[in-house]
């Protein structure tokens, strides 16, 4: 049913699905969870947007774990040498397809070993930019000084933007290209109700 491994109630809502080359049936979803280990965020209690969330850490001296935007779960391991021009270099703990590489200014690249042009950039363990392959599109992520998403953007153009209420709770999901919108609102609880509309 709608329920995770743990046993806690998930629903997933598509917002948006991304249309641009090798980029089409990508979807950015919100994603609703009663796991009392996820603390509110920028929506509210018990949502999040799974694909401005994911991130990198260091869960020990020699593995890096990632969330990739889809949610799934990539550990690492480093490796005895690291690779030219980084700082160290791990490898996808189960079929070695993907290599995380720390740069000498703390960024963190993670990429296919097979086709490198299909990246994931990060700074201070959040997404700041990824690639799916050669002559694809480079779509690159922005944060506000609180560290939530501000913008998302293929090239120069905005594919999403958010803005904000006094509580630095979401107000609005706009999609420029599409000249469409959502609006978010929110009860006493902080739990929101979204409004699909189309921009005038």
């Amino acid at each position: 049913g709608n329920s995770d491994t743990n046993g806690f109630a998930r629903i997933d809502k598509n917002i948006y699905s991304l249309s641009y080359d090798l980029y089409k049936g990508i979807d950015i979803f919100f994603k609703f969870s009663t796991d009392p280990r996820n603390e509110p965020k920028y929506i509210g209690a018990y949502w999040t947007i799974p694909f401005f969330d994911s991130h990198v850490t260091k869960t020990s001296s020699n593995k890096y774990r990632w969330i990739a935007p889809n949610l799934r779960d990539y550990n690492f391991n480093k490796l005895p040498k690291p690779d030219r021009g980084y700082e160290e270099t791990y490898i996808l703990n189960t079929t070695r397809m993907l290599k995380l590489n720390v740069s000498r200014n703390g960024n963190i690249v993670i990429e296919n070993i097979n086709n490198p042009e299909n990246n994931f950039v990060f700074r201070n363990g959040r997404l700041i930019s990824f690639c799916v392959g050669k002559d694809s599109h480079k779509f690159r992520l922005f944060y506000n000084g609180s560290g939530n998403p501000q913008s998302l953007y293929c090239g120069n153009m905005a594919v999403i933007k958010f803005d904000y209420n006094k509580y630095e709770l979401v107000s609005e999901i706009i999609f420029p290209q599409d000249k469409k919108s959502v609006s978010i609102t929110y009860d006493e609880c902080n739990t929101f109700a979204e409004d699909g509309k189309t921009k005038q």
